[in-house]
């Protein structure tokens, strides 16, 4: 349903006027497909990142879905970094895919986060 995902985040930015984003997304799905429309979104969130602010987790979800894990890995060593609330959600929160999930990466932040393992 990436259509249907790509319209919840166009309205979602609309909401909270990030109208370029909304845009970037609309051509990025319309040009390339989803993988595009999350390029533009993740790319205009770090554009973005320094008059608004967009939390560092959020920004390492878009990249872990692109399978960028070392930009992904990047962002959440700031969300630790930063004491982000979200990362508390870090081993059972669905979203963080099992392709970041089997980096070791992913298993040593748990662990300085002091998560069971």
């Amino acid at each position: 349903m990436y259509k249907e995902a790509v319209a919840e985040w166009e309205h979602v930015a609309r909401i909270y006027h990030h109208d370029d984003l909304a845009l970037a997304l609309a051509r990025g799905y319309s040009k390339s497909g989803y993988k595009a429309a999350l390029q533009a979104v993740v790319l205009g969130m770090e554009k973005d990142a320094r008059r608004d602010y967009f939390p560092p987790w959020m920004i390492a979800r878009v990249y872990g879905e692109l399978d960028d894990k070392d930009r992904a890995f990047a962002w959440l060593e700031k969300s630790y970094q930063q004491h982000e609330m979200m990362l508390q959600f870090l081993k059972v929160d669905p979203f963080w895919s099992d392709n970041l999930r089997s980096d070791p990466r992913f298993a040593e932040l748990v662990h300085r986060m002091g998560l069971p393992q």
